[in-house]
């Protein structure tokens, strides 16, 4: 629906005269209504002039009153974070080359406290009679809260001294966390390029294919242990917990190395056979 308005308002801008300049207003003010309840930020880039409209709530997105912001380019560019100006200026180059692509990026603006708040724009490039590009209309999105999120996970992620990773149901790793090269000793490339089944011993191969495709049904797993072969050769015992995510048929699975606890159960029996 918000794809619609919006292609709608820029309709508005196609004739030029004064009672389309009304009707731009007006459009500008249904539209600010219609998205402002979805925490939509709206912009309008006038490719000829360099200048720009910030609708009222995309200014408070950044702590800003409505007279606080105002419409030139350089300002806009200069809150910009500067480890994200490159990436967004190829975007822009690239929206210029090729109008009809969707245009979709993140990127970082500074809050007026100083801080820097993520932000997710989409927009829309219109060509005039002569099919040039005139016009960028868009929206901004506050994404800071999921990007935080985001970034928490993938700290703990990396940090884990469990071995972490994300794989298809026939074995192929998406994903894994440095816990793998600490513990078998095989880097993400040398790992991508097989598939678990070939680390995982051959008596052990069976069970393991089994509870995937008990996993492809929907069955989570929970202390499932099986030996992994480490880049030396050897093997070592690793206890999985995991579970799937039907929509990307992707299994998610977090495993633990008891390998020493394997030996010391090991040894404990032989000790009380012996005694």
């Amino acid at each position: 629906e918000f794809e619609q308005r919006r292609a709608a308002l820029a309709r508005v801008y196609l004739d030029r005269d004064q009672s389309e300049k009304a009707a731009l207003k007006s459009a500008r003010e249904w539209m600010e209504l219609a998205v402002e309840g979805s925490s939509i930020g709206l912009w309008d880039w006038d490719l000829r002039t360099n200048t720009s409209y910030y609708a009222p709530f995309w200014k408070r997105q950044l702590g800003y009153g409505e007279d606080e912001f105002g419409g030139s380019w350089e300002e806009w560019w200069d809150v910009v974070h500067p480890d994200d100006r490159e990436r967004l200026a190829r975007a822009f180059q690239r929206q210029m080359r090729d109008p009809g692509s969707r245009y979709e990026i993140e990127f970082r603006l500074r809050h007026k406290d100083g801080s820097y708040r993520w932000f997710l724009s989409r927009a829309t490039v219109f060509l005039d009679g002569a099919g040039q590009p005139y016009r960028m209309i868009g929206s901004h999105l506050d994404v800071t809260d999921r990007k935080h999120a985001e970034e928490e996970r993938d700290r703990v992620f990396t940090l884990a001294p469990d071995l972490m990773c994300v794989g298809t149901f026939d074995g192929q790793l998406k994903r894994v966390n440095p816990s793998w090269q600490r513990v078998l000793g095989f880097t993400f490339d040398e790992l991508r390029a097989r598939t678990l089944w070939e680390l995982v011993h051959p008596e052990d191969r069976e069970r393991t294919l089994t509870v995937v495709r008990n996993l492809s049904r929907g069955v989570n797993l929970t202390d499932f242990e099986n030996r992994y072969r480490c880049k030396d050769g050897s093997y070592k015992w690793i206890q999985w917990t995991a579970a799937i995510v039907a929509d990307d048929e992707l299994i998610y699975a977090a495993g633990r190395d008891i390998t020493a606890r394997k030996r010391a159960d090991k040894e404990l029996a032989q000790a009380r056979d012996q005694a």
